[in-house]
């Protein structure tokens, strides 16, 4: 008797799902208080973190248009970790209220919150099988 399943030698290697694909939060801000209590939320270069989308201030923070400048916090254990970012509003419109990727670029400071970074991309607030569900990359 077999206990096992025996794949050709030819066959293509399985595909391993996200531990979490099919998981879903009712709201941005759940999945928020979520990342920030189980994601890893260490910032590393070139890591994205996931945030939301505080507030538009791009009357604060001098910009071209049709850059806007946004205040976004960061998932973070310690109640979150607030930055500007600044977003090109013709890669697709972001608000207030919505759930982004944010990837650190350089680091300025000694201190782990002293990054710079970029959105790179619009998410919904539920995992598929590579991750976070992206609406759109910037």
């Amino acid at each position: 008797m077999r206990w096992f399943r025996r794949t050709p030698k030819s066959s293509k290697p399985i595909k391993e799902r996200h531990p979490l694909s099919g998981m879903a939060f009712k709201s941005n801000e759940a999945f928020y208080d979520y990342q920030s209590m189980f994601g890893d939320t260490k910032l590393r270069h070139g890591q994205p973190c996931f945030g939301l989308v505080i507030k538009d201030c791009s009357d604060l923070v001098p910009t071209t248009p049709p850059e806007r400048a946004f205040l976004i916090s960061l998932a973070s254990q310690d109640g979150g970790i607030s930055k500007i970012a600044k977003h090109n509003q013709l890669k697709g419109p972001i608000r207030p209220g919505d759930l982004i990727a944010w990837v650190p670029l350089t680091q300025y400071g000694p201190e782990e919150t002293e990054w710079d970074g970029a959105l790179i991309a619009l998410c919904a607030p539920e995992f598929n099988d590579n991750g976070v569900k992206v609406i759109t990359y910037f």
